[in-house]
């Protein structure tokens, strides 16, 4: 009996295997790596937030915290759900993300904030939350973390009780960006600042500063 004639020919087998590996490759290369999709999770993440979606939110940052390699990375992002959940006043998982984010990293100060306000069943004033997050931006601003230390200006500039506070936020934002060497985003927030404190003298300087070079 002659098997031979019953096993595929080489070129047969040569044709299969290039066509397994032509599928797996276009699946590789047309689907987002997992820091892609950390990073599309969490803006779609961020976006439900502005618009209040909270419940939507907290599912972009989970899913993105879950997928997360970094440790540092992770703790944010499970930051962010304790802060949605918290605008939903839902305290209890709020407390929970909390603590998750500081499991990832032990360092996380907002968290850390948080969750001793929570835990002591102290209520929070805006005016307490946007002078923990400024004094978080100033030390992210010493240690030249400038894409973090803004973000903490910023959120501490939106709690602001006073037009002054603002401002002077407002201003820090402008900084960091100057920092990060983004003079466009820069001139904007210098703006932003003066549109809150006209008589701010370091945003009318830099400004006119920034748009005699643009």
């Amino acid at each position: 009996m002659n098997i031979n004639k019953y096993m595929p020919s080489l070129g047969f087998v040569l044709l299969f295997t290039t066509l397994v590996f032509s599928v797996i490759f276009v699946q590789w290369a047309f689907s987002p790596l997992d820091y892609e999709k950390e990073m599309i999770y969490e803006r779609n993440g961020h976006l439900m937030f502005k618009k209040k979606q909270f419940n939507e939110a907290v599912k972009f940052f989970i899913k993105s915290a879950e997928i997360s390699q970094s440790q540092g990375d992770k703790a944010r992002r499970y930051r962010y759900v304790g802060i949605s959940l918290l605008a939903m006043k839902n305290k209890s998982d709020a407390i929970k993300y909390f603590r998750l984010s500081l499991k990832h990293n032990p360092n996380e100060e907002y968290s850390t904030i948080q969750l001793k306000k929570l835990e002591n069943k102290k209520v929070p004033t805006k005016m307490d939350d946007a002078l923990e997050l400024e004094q978080i931006g100033h030390r992210l601003f010493q240690e030249k973390k400038f894409a973090d230390a803004k973000n903490y200006f910023a959120r501490s500039a939106e709690l602001s009780v006073s037009m002054k506070d603002k401002g002077k936020r407002y201003r820090y934002v402008a900084v960091c960006y100057m920092g990060l060497d983004n003079k466009h985003e820069a001139i904007k927030y210098f703006k932003l600042s003066l549109k809150y404190n006209p008589n701010d003298d370091v945003s009318k300087t830099q400004l006119t500063k920034l748009e005699i070079v643009k």
